[in-house]
């Protein structure tokens, strides 16, 4: 029996944030197929719905990505409980030169929480691929994840074990540092970011044998 592989992906990052507009011109999601290097909430201190609209250029996990260049447009409706719980539904619109469609519907749920200055995140989220969609995570059904962060102040450390559901499991867990910068009222947000991930590659093997060289890319049945 084959040892599971391993890749280890160290990436340094800025990630700015401006209200619930949140852009990003480049986006390695190195847990989460369709979560980037995010800084962990803290637990809603009030009920409330909120409303996102993020754009990547293209899809990229974990340090991989497809031959095509498929850049996102993704609208996401989420409601947080002043209790911790909240749910998310989003879908990621791909625009390029040859594709216009829906390229994949997320549903998320989760429960978040703070103890002075440790925060912590538990997420299940489901994932509906199109057919035709050549995203390299096009094979991963289902995923949860655990996010922790600990603040000292002058830096943040955060860690994130993600168990990933394909046809075979897939594990990964990332070491991050960061810290917070605000502007213009904290209505400008920048956080760079040093993180560094390992993980094992079943997803990136369905996705080669399944999804790379299939005739869906063209919009034809695949042959068996």
């Amino acid at each position: 029996m084959k040892a599971p592989r391993l890749i280890l992906v160290i990436g340094i990052s800025v990630v700015c944030l401006c209200e619930t507009l949140h852009a990003q011109l480049i986006k390695d999601t190195v847990m989460e197929p369709r979560d980037s290097l995010t800084v962990l909430n803290k637990s809603p201190k009030t009920s409330h719905l909120e409303a996102a609209m993020s754009y990547q250029n293209n899809d990229v996990y974990l340090g991989r990505s497809d031959s095509s260049v498929l850049p996102y447009y993704s609208p996401a409706v989420s409601y947080y409980h002043k209790s911790g719980l909240y749910t998310s539904a989003s879908l990621s619109y791909l625009k390029n030169a040859t594709d216009s469609r829906v390229d994949l519907v997320t549903l998320e749920a989760g429960y978040m929480f703070n103890a002075g200055k440790y925060d912590g995140q538990f997420s299940i989220s489901k994932f509906f691929y199109n057919s035709q969609s050549t995203s390299v995570t096009s094979e991963i059904k289902a995923s949860a994840a655990y996010q922790n962060s600990f603040d000292l102040g002058f830096i943040k450390m955060t860690f994130t074990g993600t168990l990933n559901v394909g046809s075979k499991l897939d594990f990964a867990g990332l070491f991050g540092l960061e810290h917070d910068f605000s502007l213009l009222d904290d209505k400008l947000e920048f956080t760079p970011t040093f993180a560094a991930t390992a993980s094992t590659q079943n997803y990136y093997s369905d996705y080669y044998r399944k999804r790379r060289y299939s005739n869906k890319r063209n919009g034809q049945k695949a042959q068996t």
